[in-house]
């Protein structure tokens, strides 16, 4: 909603309150025609960064290989954050379902985070093994949009032998690599 505020000295001071990130053009009409200089171009930044955030990842994977989730940083209207560094304002939490992991599997657990630059968060878990796991990830005390996240991990399948009972000079299908995220190198 617009206000104007006339401030009695030939001035007027116009407030609007925007939600939407984003460039915009800015017309001001005064009788029948645009004030001088207008349609003006705005730039609307983001606002700061809040718990609108989201989580987003695969429902499932194979255990032992990583599993890659991606946090998107939104301010409280949703918008987008265009630029990285704000990973040390988010905090994760992974659970086993019901009695899905040993007590030893914490202390093997890896997290890596990959800054993508653009507001963009890559999160990669390393060694979890079988079992049903919640994954959460929070702003100061709440929980991101996705947050909750179910992921249910199985055991890898083993290689199919054909029907003549041995693998074929090729072999079985080569296993995906993965690389462990990096922070992207600066401009």
């Amino acid at each position: 909603q617009l206000e104007v505020v006339d401030n009695a000295n030939g001035l007027y001071t116009l407030t609007y309150r925007l939600t939407v990130s984003g460039v915009f053009r800015l017309s001001i009409q005064l009788s029948d025609g645009h004030i001088r200089g207008s349609p003006f171009v705005v730039t609307i930044a983001p606002a700061s960064v809040s718990a609108q955030s989201t989580l987003s990842g695969p429902s499932s994977g194979v255990a032992g290989t990583p599993v890659q989730l991606v946090v998107r940083a939104r301010d409280q209207f949703g918008n987008p954050q265009p630029g990285g560094g704000m990973w040390s304002q988010f905090s994760t939490s992974l659970q086993p379902v019901g009695s899905a992991a040993s007590n030893t599997w914490a202390s093997r657990n890896q997290l890596t985070v990959a800054d993508e630059g653009d507001g963009r968060y890559t999160l990669t878990l390393f060694a979890i093994p079988v079992g049903t796991y919640t994954f959460t990830v929070l702003f100061g005390s709440t929980p991101l949009a996705g947050s909750g996240l179910q992921v249910a991990l199985a055991e890898a399948s083993a290689p199919q032998l054909p029907s003549g009972g041995a693998l074929s000079p090729s072999g079985p299908p080569p296993l995906p690599l993965f690389a462990r995220p990096t922070t992207p190198a600066g401009p």
